[in-house]
């Protein structure tokens, strides 16, 4: 009758842990959906912004991509020894030069 007992509050105890858990789990996800709706939001603010000041929005997704050092292959570029492929030094502040002067 112990064991019966032990093992019914081993099973308790198990699926309020899990319980908790899943709570816990489900406030996570909520909470990051929340912050990925907000940040949608927030870039397609920009995008509006940057189409009615006359910026070609696929330009400026591509000078992020360069500026996070990001090929066209989705690859991170590499280090040839000779300094160009490192990440940050992609030659971004030329993009961010144009991009600037054509906002202007």
């Amino acid at each position: 009758m112990t064991y019966i007992r032990t093992l019914r509050d081993e099973k308790d105890s198990s699926i309020n842990k899990w319980t908790f858990e899943k709570m816990v789990t489900d406030e996570a996800i909520r909470t990051l959906e929340g912050r990925l709706e907000r940040m949608a939001k927030v870039a397609e603010g920009w995008k509006r912004v940057a189409k009615e000041a006359g910026v070609d929005v696929e330009d400026v997704e591509v000078a992020v991509k360069v500026y996070q050092g990001i090929g066209s292959t989705g690859e991170v570029g590499r280090d040839k020894g000779d300094g160009a492929g490192k990440r940050g030094d992609t030659g971004t502040g030329l993009v961010r030069e144009e991009m600037r002067d054509e906002a202007m």
